[in-house]
């Protein structure tokens, strides 16, 4: 598999499910979890791992996840396709946290404990709760980026000695 189609599964691997009900919700597109598909499938289970280790509550691991895909890509569109420019990963972060507060303040309906991580790794915790979510939403998309690009990288090198 090429980046190039890595990337083109990425940004097609979800989808809104329930749009504009009080049950939307993001999930994998279902096509992406044929096993038949075998690229796709791949991706899928190597994204579907990194969301079930990182100890986020299910639909916010969700929410991440679609972030850091969007980081990714973003990388790719914006930054020829380098993924390993820390200043490009930081930019591409920052730009993709929420910026409203009842999208700020989801991750501490199940996941606070991100924001006290980010408060830890990051400098003491403030008195600014929309602040210091802000940095917990960095905190856990940046950890997902940073887990999930290595594996990504995996997928391209499994499929290139394949190929040779």
């Amino acid at each position: 598999m090429t980046k190039e189609k890595l990337e083109k599964i990425l940004s097609n691997l979800f989808e809104v499910a329930h749009k504009d009900t009080d049950n939307e919700r993001i999930v994998f597109k279902q096509s992406s979890m044929k096993k038949e598909n075998i690229d796709e499938y791949a991706v899928y289970q190597v994204v579907s791992d990194v969301m079930h280790n990182s100890g986020m509550s299910f639909n916010f691991s969700y929410e991440v996840a679609n972030k850091t895909v969007d980081v990714i890509t973003t990388l790719s569109d914006q930054y020829d396709g380098n993924w390993d420019n820390d200043d490009a990963k930081t930019e591409s972060i920052d730009a993709i946290i929420p910026v409203y507060t009842h999208d700020l303040m989801q991750i501490y309906q199940d996941n606070s404990w991100l924001v006290d991580e980010a408060m830890s790794e990051y400098g003491t915790p403030g008195n600014d709760s929309n602040k210091n979510a802000a940095m917990g939403w960095y905190h856990a998309i940046s950890n997902m980026v940073n887990e999930l690009i290595p594996k990504l990288e995996e997928l391209i090198d499994k499929s290139g000695a394949m190929n040779e």
